[in-house]
């Protein structure tokens, strides 16, 4: 049988204590790696749209959307573990859970995006590339605005993950995810394994292995 070993905050009210136990407690680089690398996207987004307004090369552009949606992510994730997680503010945190999670969405716009931009693609792969951009930018701005009118269907800003959020410190700012947060998710991920198998054949068709290898694995 698994043991756990709890962290136990006494939290001060006034007429007495109030105790919150988590089975697994805060641990400190929880709380200084998502500030660490909201500040490394905050400097690359500054970076690569600085590329892009003296260049106005497109795939600048991408890359500033990619860095702007990790931004989101890394910025939410650092003030839920400040707030829910190290404040036990898990109502205000959670808002914040909202906020990271509107990140991943411009992935589905500045993928296709990048590799269009990136690539050798021919006219065939060209138009169907540029359809999933379209295509991504429906679909965001979509959950993007169910998010706000109808939080339940994506983050559930109302209600508390109640499968973790009084078990892991660290995700106790959490909200309940919705329909939409999944089917995001699965749309990423075959996106990802469309940007995967570009780079691949890029590499093998036309011999630029040297020259994407470093986006590649990056």
């Amino acid at each position: 049988m698994q043991s756990f070993s709890y962290h136990v905050l006494y939290i001060p009210l006034g007429k007495g204590d109030f105790m919150i136990t988590f089975s697994v407690p805060l641990t400190v680089m929880e709380l200084i790696l998502p500030l660490i690398g909201t500040g490394i996207l905050v400097t690359g987004f500054i970076l690569f749209i600085y590329l892009y307004l003296r260049t106005r090369e497109t795939v600048y552009f991408a890359i500033s959307l990619i860095a702007l949606g990790g931004l989101f992510y890394m910025a939410g994730q650092s003030m839920i573990i400040l707030l829910g997680s190290w404040k036990l503010q898990a109502e205000s945190a959670r808002h914040f859970h909202r906020i990271e999670q509107i990140g991943p969405l411009f992935f589905l716009v500045a993928l296709p995006l990048w590799l269009e931009n990136l690539l050798t693609l021919n006219e065939h792969w060209k138009r169907f590339n540029r359809t999933l951009i379209y295509t991504g930018i429906i679909l965001s701005f979509s959950i993007l605005i169910a998010a706000f009118v109808n939080p339940a269907l994506y983050v559930d800003i109302n209600k508390a993950d109640a499968t973790i959020w009084m078990i892991k410190q660290s995700c106790h700012g959490r909200a309940q995810l919705g329909l939409l947060y999944i089917i995001r998710d699965g749309i990423l991920g075959l996106l990802m394994l469309y940007s995967v198998v570009c780079f691949i054949l890029n590499m093998i068709v036309h011999k630029r292995v040297k020259y994407l290898l470093i986006p590649f694995i990056g």
